[in-house]
């Protein structure tokens, strides 16, 4: 399961990623959230009852000739990449966001390059997500 920060509390989210959004790197809330919560132990709720046994940051990039398409692969190769991380979750661990909003919150960029051709100008786009979205790995202490 995914948790994002709220103070000292953690918040069960799935990934919300968009390429048309105004911010285009977000979580939402886990509707069911109770249930969630209730497959911890229940002290795994606060943040301080837990242990980061390692951070993983994510970057993914991907390149292309249009630019909208290549802005939402990077959100799908992100998105792919955070699937990943939690798959790999042993039993009684959990994974956590450990961006900040306003402090250090991923976006995606972009760079895009001019490629002159005998018939006219094109570009090639390259984006990427700047700074890492970071995930923390956490088990309960003891």
């Amino acid at each position: 399961m995914l948790f994002l920060r709220r103070g000292s509390a953690l918040i069960p989210v799935q990934p919300n990623f968009r390429a048309m959004a105004m911010t285009e790197i977000a979580f939402t809330p886990v509707t069911d959230r109770v249930n969630a919560v209730n497959t911890l132990p229940p002290e795994a709720v606060l943040l301080s009852a837990l242990e980061k046994l390692e951070e993983i940051p994510l970057e993914p990039v991907a390149e292309g000739a249009v630019q909208s398409e290549t802005e939402a692969k990077v959100l799908e190769l992100l998105r792919d990449e955070v699937e990943a991380a939690r798959s790999r979750m042993p039993p009684g661990q959990l994974l956590v966001v450990e961006n900040q909003p306003g402090i250090d919150w991923p976006k995606t960029r972009e760079t895009r390059t001019e490629i002159l051709e005998p018939m006219g100008n094109r570009f090639h786009f390259r984006w990427h997500v700047a700074p890492p979205l970071r995930l923390g790995r956490y088990r309960v202490r003891g």
